[in-house]
């Protein structure tokens, strides 16, 4: 029952998440538990999609769960993307941490500024 492959999985993902640093923390926990979330779907829709002897679908439940599970896991990196995005924004240097500066693009939009590393 107890899987050591999926514990050491479980305890690089979350070591690989601390190293991310403090301004996109969030953001990258939030994708993280998506890949984990859409990963886990993708593998119970296929667990559930196998047919038996006669061709009948062995599990409707896991396949309903890991499509719900893939589309969750999904919307959370795409959301984490936008959230990341929007933290980048600026206006001025003192928007951006010490190691990165604000440059500025002018659009027709008008101007969008983004933090860069220096």
């Amino acid at each position: 029952m107890y899987d050591a492959g999926v514990a050491r999985a479980l305890v690089l993902l979350i070591a690989l998440c601390g190293c991310g640093t403090t301004r996109y923390r969030g953001p990258g926990l939030l994708a993280g538990v998506g890949a984990l979330l859409a990963g886990g779907g993708s593998v119970a829709f296929a667990v559930g999609d196998r047919p038996d002897a006669q061709g009948t679908v062995t599990n409707a439940t896991a396949e309903r769960v890991g499509v719900t599970s893939l589309v969750v896991g999904l919307g959370a990196i795409f959301a984490a993307g936008i959230w990341a995005a929007s933290i980048s924004r600026c206006d001025a240097d003192a928007d951006c941490p010490e190691t990165e500066f604000c440059q500025k693009q002018f659009t027709t939009a008008g101007p969008y500024g983004h933090c860069v590393g220096r």
